[in-house]
């Protein structure tokens, strides 16, 4: 298989371009947040601040950016930052030493880090570290020490890019396909697992838009779940993570 030979890498420029390639009619607007979602007959109407859309069907694809345009949809995931730093391309020497195959590799930490090399020799790295998305360098501090500990041989790492983003985590620890209801869905909750299993939803949730009943699709369609006690996110995650680090350095 083509894939082996990334090593079970993702080709994400690929992913993003796949569905242009495919010929279909689609316009895409960028920063146009949605502000209400309601019910015109038997479609929806998204309104935003730069107009509206009518469509016999919606589906909302917000994943750890999910407010409250739809009621308990953003209590059935917790958002939760994750940050990147990548680094500037590694000679080929430094690259043979780290990843000769250019693997990608991710931690059995509970809390995990993870890296690959990518296209143009940069080390990728990613891991939790600040608590809002920011660039400032300082923000991500506990991602660059642990990238230190692990690869002494780059010395003070030159770092060109760095980024940070929400993930979205559910109790059960598996993406969710819910109904909320007639004609609306939405896709969510890949548990920093986004690029493999978001594309799988793209398909399911195609499926149903496209007249797909609930019982043939490979996939549960659910109702909403809300999360116990969702309101003390912030302080459940910041509790959970010290406690699964301390079990790192107890019990690695």
């Amino acid at each position: 298989s083509p894939s082996w030979r990334r090593h079970g890498q993702s080709a994400l420029l690929r992913a993003r371009l796949g569905p242009r390639r495919g010929g279909g009619r689609c316009l895409i607007h960028g920063d146009s947040r949605a502000w209400s979602l309601e019910r015109v007959g038997q479609g929806w109407k998204v309104s935003t601040s730069g107009g509206s859309v009518t469509a016999p069907k919606a589906v909302l694809c917000t994943n750890g950016y999910t407010d409250n345009l739809w009621p308990g949809l953003a209590e059935t995931v917790i958002p939760v930052l994750s940050s990147v730093v990548a680094t500037e391309p590694l000679s080929d020497n430094l690259r043979n030493m780290i990843l000769p195959g250019r693997e990608g590799v991710s931690e059995t930490r509970r809390v995990l880090n993870w890296f690959s090399i990518d296209g143009k020799g940069r080390l990728v790295f990613g891991g939790r570290a600040n608590q809002e998305e920011t660039e400032d360098p300082n923000a991500f501090s506990p991602v660059m020490a642990r990238l230190k500990s692990l690869m002494p041989i780059l010395g003070e790492p030159r770092i060109q890019f760095r980024w940070a983003g929400h993930v979205a985590i559910t109790t059960d620890h598996v993406p969710h396909l819910n109904e909320m209801a007639p004609n609306l869905y939405a896709g969510l909750g890949y548990n920093g697992r986004g690029v493999a299993m978001s594309t799988m939803m793209g398909k399911l949730l195609s499926e149903r838009v496209g007249g797909a009943t609930a019982e043939e699709i490979s996939f549960p369609t659910t109702s909403i779940e809300r999360i116990p006690f969702h309101g003390w996110r912030a302080t459940g995650i910041a509790l959970a993570i010290g406690w699964k680090r301390l079990q790192d350095r107890l019990n690695p």
